[in-house]
């Protein structure tokens, strides 16, 4: 069972950035006793991560197919900006780099939704 100070540690730990020295000062823990719970409670650490990451996403409205439809839409300027090129400058180089790598976002998210929606 997780007693609230270790509540506490996971959440401090999961969302605030905050280094565990830090944390050990704040809950008065040892450095040592934090590194267990953090081995002992990864898990937990972890589900607290992604709920802080679902909680942003659902705040600004940015749901997997908003964020898939953006991403095509985005795929689409940059190959209609690479398709007026004459590929006579160096930034056309960058430009495609650029494309190739959310032609590939795209695609992973096509193939493997679940993988990408839990990053």
């Amino acid at each position: 069972m997780i007693n609230p100070k270790q509540k506490e540690f996971i959440q401090l730990f999961a969302v605030s950035g905050k280094s565990l020295e830090t944390i050990s000062a704040e809950l008065g823990e040892d450095k040592n006793t934090l590194l267990e719970w953090e081995t002992q409670f990864k898990s937990e650490i972890i589900q607290a991560k992604a709920e802080m990451f679902d909680n942003i996403l659902e705040q600004n409205k940015l749901s997997s197919i908003e964020r898939f439809s953006y991403l095509c839409g985005l795929y689409n300027r940059l190959k209609d900006e690479l398709d007026k090129r004459d590929f006579s400058g160096l930034p056309t180089d960058k430009l495609y780099y650029i494309l190739d790598d959310v032609y590939e976002l795209i695609k992973t998210i096509k193939n493997e939704p679940d993988t990408w929606l839990n990053k």
